[in-house]
């Protein structure tokens, strides 16, 4: 979904990309984190702690993309100094780089892991025979994904015909 969602935001964006590319690796952090520990636990408890290892990666995985990826790439249409003089007026902290990983950047995306932590645990319980229903119709993909260039045999398929896309879920069973 973010990514679908950035997408259609990078075709407007005023951040040359770099506000979409945010989005999409702290957002998609979340969701693998939060997804893998859900599907080990899926119980209101499991999606309490499912959201709080979200809000932990996105806090580091944000930290990390801000630092080494994202603010170099930003620096490219507006200079490293006045992205740090306009952090610095609203928050006086902010004084370098580092500050602002610490002071701005880990404390907005804890703040956005709280919020969608907390729509995840409410909606949880309202939403839950929804999802029930759902994953009982339709195959989800495994995790780890399979290769999906591995050749496969099945009743619908001529040996050595490789699986993708057309028959990419009947040789994954």
């Amino acid at each position: 979904v973010t990514l679908i969602k950035d997408l259609f935001h990078v075709l407007s964006t005023t951040t040359g990309g770099v506000g979409e590319l945010a989005d999409f690796l702290i957002l998609s952090s979340f969701a693998v984190t939060a997804g893998l520990i859900h599907r080990k636990m899926p119980s209101v408890k499991g999606t309490a702690l499912a959201c709080f290892a979200g809000t932990v990666a996105i806090a580091i995985v944000g930290a990390l993309a801000n630092y080494y990826l994202l603010i170099p790439f930003f620096s490219n249409i507006m200079p490293i100094d006045a992205i740090i003089s306009a952090c610095n007026a609203v928050n006086p902290a902010i004084d370098s780089l580092a500050a602002y990983i610490l002071f701005g950047a880990i404390p907005f995306n804890v703040a956005k892991g709280i919020v969608i932590s907390i729509v995840t645990v409410v909606t949880y319980k309202k939403l839950g025979h929804v999802m029930k229903f759902l994953s009982s119709q339709v195959k989800i993909l495994p995790f780890p994904f399979p290769n999906p260039w591995r050749t496969c045999q099945t009743a619908t398929d001529s040996p050595g015909v490789l699986p993708f896309p057309a028959n990419f879920l009947t040789c994954m069973s």
